[in-house]
């Protein structure tokens, strides 16, 4: 007999999806162990409406720039597609210098210059919205200024279709 209901009853994260007919006959297999926590569509809680035009669960990706060098986040590479919804520095020296968002061609964000003094936050103040969605398999990075900032960099996002 083919009785998939009510298990298990607890929130979990699917390694397949499995259709059957009428008749218990297997008529397609999606294999997700693919799946990171935030794109996956668990039964009960949603972790991360990937089907919503709005997006989701916002998620935070990380940079660390030394003496000013391009950290590139994605090179061709990105697992899906996502929106940047904002952008900050955290700097870890009392070295200064400047960085943007770039997807590999087109700024995303205008340069952001970070004072010379350690702690200093700095925010992007301007998102380009023709080029702040990253395509699956998209290049993200975040440019230095090649000089002296040491700085982490924040990148708020969210998953859109």
């Amino acid at each position: 007999a083919v009785d998939g209901t009510g298990w298990p009853a607890a929130d979990h994260i699917k390694l397949a999806e499995i259709d059957v007919d009428a008749s218990g006959v297997i008529t397609a297999i999606r294999d997700q162990r693919s799946m990171t926590f935030l794109q996956h569509r668990a039964t009960g809680l949603q972790l991360a409406n990937v089907d919503s035009v709005n997006g989701g669960v916002p998620f935070v990706l990380t940079a660390t720039i030394t003496a000013g060098a391009t950290v590139v986040i994605h090179n061709a590479d990105s697992p899906f597609k996502y929106r940047i919804i904002d952008a900050w520095s955290v700097n870890t020296s009392a070295d200064g210098g400047t960085w943007k968002l770039t997807d590999g061609t087109n700024d995303i964000t205008d340069t952001v210059t970070s004072a010379a003094s350690d702690k200093d936050v700095d925010r992007a103040s301007t998102i380009d919205d023709a080029y702040h969605e990253i395509a699956k398999a998209g290049t993200l990075s975040v440019v230095g200024d090649g000089a002296t900032l040491d700085a982490i960099v924040y990148v708020n996002c969210i998953r859109v279709p």
